[in-house]
C-alpha cells in the first residue's frame, strides 16, 4: 500500500507552528532506519524512565531538561552537542493484546495506568566530554523521578533499548519475567555462553 503525502488525517499537526522542524517525507523503511543510527564518533549518555501518562511528570521533565541544557551551555560553550527529551505513549492495550495473546516476559501488564516511556540522551564528540555530562544527565532522571514518586506517578518498567548501565532493566520485569528468563537461559544456554561471553548488553544473570 503506498503511503498518501500530507495525508488527511495530519491537517492538524501540519497546522502546528514549525517549532521543531519538520522531517515528515516520503522514504523507504530502510532509508528511515538509517537516518536514526548514531554516529561512529559520537559518544552517547542515555537513561529511560516509565511513568504514568500525567501532564505534570511530563511538564517537571521538559523543565529540568531545559535547565539541563544551560548548564550544559556552560561546560561547553560552544554547543557542540545534542539533547533529547523523548515521550513514547505505553497504554494499558498495549499489555491487554499481550496478555490475550498469552503474555509476554516483560510484565507491562502489571502497569495499572497508561503510562509514558520516557527517553533522555545526550550525543557528545568526545569521551572527555561524556565523563563530565554522564552525573548531571544522571542527575535530571533522578528529578524527574524524585517528583514522579512524589505524586505516585512511577512505574516500575524500564525499556532495555534506553536504560543506561546503571538501570538494571531486566529486573524491572518482575519476579515471574526474570524467572522465566533465567529458566531459558539454563536450558538453552547451560555453559553461559552468552552470559559470560558475549560483551555489552544486559545480562539475565545480573538481574537482581
Amino acid at each position: 500500500m503506498a503511503g498518501v503525502e500530507k495525508a488527511p488525517a495530519y491537517e492538524k499537526w501540519l497546522a502546528l507552528p514549525d517549532l521543531i522542524g519538520d522531517t515528515m517525507k516520503m522514504t523507504t523503511v530502510r532509508d528511515m532506519a538509517c537516518e536514526y543510527n548514531a554516529e561512529a564518533d559520537q559518544n552517547v549518555v542515555m537513561f529511560t524512565l516509565s511513568f504514568k501518562n500525567d501532564a505534570r511528570i511530563l511538564t517537571r521533565a521538559s523543565e529540568l531538561h531545559d535547565q539541563l541544557v544551560q548548564d550544559l551551555l556552560v561546560l561547553i560553550p560552544e554547543g557542540d552537542f545534542t539533547t533529547q527529551c523523548a515521550f513514547h505513549p505505553l497504554p494499558k492495550v498495549f499489555s491487554q493484546h499481550s496478555v490475550n495473546a498469552g503474555g509476554n516476559v516483560m510484565g507491562i501488564e502489571r502497569n495499572e495506568h497508561d503510562g509514558i516511556v520516557f527517553a533522555a540522551a545526550v550525543f557528545l564528540k568526545t569521551a572527555e566530554q561524556e565523563a563530565v555530562v554522564y552525573p548531571r544527565v544522571a542527575a535530571w532522571i533522578e528529578g524527574i523521578k524524585s517528583y514522579a514518586e512524589s505524586i505516585d506517578g512511577m512505574l516500575e518498567w524500564r525499556y532495555a533499548n534506553y536504560a543506561d548501565r546503571s538501570q538494571n532493566p531486566l529486573a524491572s520485569y518482575g519476579e515471574e519475567g526474570v524467572a522465566m528468563l533465567r529458566a531459558a537461559a539454563a536450558k538453552y544456554d547451560p555453559e553461559q555462553v552468552f552470559q559470560t561471553l558475549c560483551p555489552g548488553g544486559f545480562k539475565i544473570k545480573d538481574a537482581i
